[in-house]
Formats: structure tokens, C-alpha cells, sequence
């Protein structure tokens, strides 16, 4: 079980509504652009998100998005399971399609089914609680930003905010 680009983009989106302050919100196409995720794709993700009771979202001049409860007691599984269930499904390693059964097992059975116990056993006791630290405000598409990025971004929400030269 691999992350789709869907879930990893929700997880992104969640770590970064796990940053607001308390009782904030944010606009979608504000958290698409801090989370680099096309926006209108987000926003249909922050809908599947919203039905399964993960975020709220208020329409309107002070809307936007938020977590519908906090952080931390928001397990990873729920993410996989609004938006890719299949990802959790006890399929057969070598027989796609096929769910893993002691009866009928394939010759990896036992080394898949504790490999598959472990990767549920993450999920669920992983929250996004967990990812908001290193993972809420502006990461890439592709991977996380490194620590000594996260403490430059950090460092700059202490400071007040100076006008920066353009870039070249």
C-alpha cells in the first residue's frame, strides 16, 4: 500500500489546516498554493475530505477551510479510507485483484499478511497530528521540506514581516 497523489495531496492539505491557529480557516485556493496542489483538484479533495467528517468548510467572506476535530485524532486510515479504501483492502501480493486468504494462500502469504498487519497497524496509529510539525505550511510536490528548511520557515513567522527583493 502506497500513497496515491490523491491521498498524499489531502495529507498535505490536512498538515497544512493542522497549522492554523485554533478556530482559523483558510480559502482552498490559499491552501492549494501554500501546499502546491493544482487547485481545483484540492477542492474536490476538501469535498471527499468534508463528507467523510475530516474538514469543515463555511462559505462566504471569513470561510474557508478547517479540521472538523483536532489533529491528533485524526488517523491517517481515515485520509486512506475517504479516498482510496482500496489502499487498505486485504488483496493478495501475488494474485492482484484477490483477496489474501489463509485457505487458498500464495507463496509469500505469511511474510505479506504480517508485512500488511504492520502497514494498517501505521496507518491507524499515525495521525495528522503527526505530519503538521515538518509537513503543514509550504511543502513540495514531491517530498518534504528538510529540516533546516522548516526552522528557515519557521524563523521567518517569528520575524516581522520585511519586504523581500524578487528573486532572479
Amino acid at each position: 500500500m502506497l500513497a496515491t497523489p490523491t491521498v498524499q495531496y489531502a495529507l498535505r492539505a490536512l498538515a497544512s489546516l493542522a497549522r492554523l491557529p485554533e478556530g482559523d480557516s483558510i480559502f482552498a485556493r490559499d491552501l492549494a498554493a501554500r501546499t502546491s496542489v493544482p487547485a481545483s483538484y484540492l477542492s474536490k479533495i476538501l469535498n471527499t475530505l468534508g463528507r467523510a467528517g475530516l474538514v469543515e468548510g463555511t462559505r462566504g467572506t471569513r470561510g474557508g477551510y478547517r479540521l472538523a476535530r483536532p489533529a491528533a485524532d485524526i488517523p491517517l486510515r481515515d485520509v486512506f479510507e475517504a479516498l482510496d479504501p482500496h489502499a487498505l483492502a486485504q488483496v493478495c501480493f501475488l494474485r492482484s485483484g484477490t483477496e489474501c486468504s489463509e485457505h487458498d494462500a500464495c507463496p509469500i502469504h505469511e511474510r505479506w499478511s504480517r508485512i500488511r498487519n504492520e502497514l494498517l497497524t501505521f496507518v491507524s496509529s499515525s495521525t495528522v497530528d503527526d505530519l503538521a510539525p515538518r509537513w503543514g505550511s509550504t511543502a513540495a510536490p514531491d517530498r518534504m521540506p528538510a529540516a533546516s528548511e522548516q526552522r528557515i520557515d519557521e524563523s521567518r513567522q517569528q520575524r516581522p514581516a520585511v519586504a523581500e527583493a524578487p528573486s532572479r
